[in-house]
């Protein structure tokens, strides 16, 4: 898959933004803090900017690996499109080398929206819909795993990818930071087995503990979404607050940290086909 290994991986992060500003004066020492802990990391790109960035730091930190993607855009933009397709080929020139794992961050964000059908929000609707159809079949063309963007979407993406033909359907999906219903989200645990990542901020998020009540751990992943979504809400957020998602879904589900560790590491390594020398 990828000349990358790690070795007593405690716990994956599967979701963090490694090459944001905010972490531009002290990422060495993020990393080390992460390392200490024995945290393994999925750093995620956003734009075509980024990608050269997170391929150099996949390549250069042997507990770093790369997602490339694409976040929705929120404004109507033609160049949106052109940057996404490039993506698109960044992805597949990469996918299986330079630490590239997976697709994503790539999906559909309404947040911003009042009304969907009208214009300009339609247009904004319909480039962002025809941006991740074409990261959808991307995954599916590779055979990747697919991290997925839902902002006030969560049933949106979950029926774009459900409405998919099966043949071309992505077999493995993440939800990031899904902020819809539990009921959604059981229904596509079970139905497709769509995996969901906890972030730290799941310690004050009631929507994020009904998300942990609900689903079965083994559709459980931890994440960080560094530098945001962390245990406190106005400090940045780092990977090895992962460990505090953890705890969080340990307390809620009634099993020890240990349980919860050793059951999400093993379900992320098999979900982005890492191998584990440990």
């Amino acid at each position: 898959m990828n000349t990358h290994t790690i070795q007593l991986v405690r716990a994956v992060d599967v979701h963090a933004h490694l090459v944001s500003s905010e972490f531009s004066e002290d990422l060495d020492e993020v990393l080390e803090r992460a390392r200490k802990e024995k945290v393994m990391i999925i750093t995620s790109s956003t734009s075509l900017n980024e990608v050269d960035a997170t391929l150099a730091l996949a390549e250069k930190e042997k507990t770093v690996f790369a997602s490339i993607g694409f976040q929705p855009p929120l404004e109507f933009s033609e160049k949106a499109g052109v940057d996404a397709e490039l993506v698109c080929d960044a992805i597949k020139k990469h996918f299986g080398k330079s630490g590239v794992v997976a697709v994503g961050e790539v999906g559909l964000d309404f947040a911003f929206m009042r009304n969907l059908s009208g214009e300009p929000a339609g247009r904004v609707k319909r480039l962002q819909e025809q941006i991740f159809s074409s990261f959808v079949r991307t995954a599916s063309e590779l055979d990747a795993p697919i991290v997925t963007h839902s902002r006030s979407a969560g049933q949106h993406v979950i029926d774009f990818i459900d409405n998919w033909d099966e043949s071309k359907r992505p077999e493995r999906v993440l939800m990031h930071a899904f902020d819809g219903k539990a009921s959604s989200a059981v229904r596509a645990s079970e139905k497709h087995g769509f995996l969901f990542s906890i972030p730290p901020s799941s310690s004050f998020s009631v929507q994020k503990q009904k998300l942990i009540e609900r689903l079965p751990l083994d559709s459980l992943l931890l994440e960080t979404d560094s530098p945001v979504l962390g245990p406190e809400p106005d400090k940045r957020n780092e990977p090895v607050n992962v460990l505090k998602s953890a705890e969080v879904i340990s307390r809620i589900k009634g099993s020890s940290l240990d349980e919860v560790l050793e059951k999400t590491t093993e379900r992320a390594l098999e979900f982005f086909s890492i191998k584990n020398n440990i």
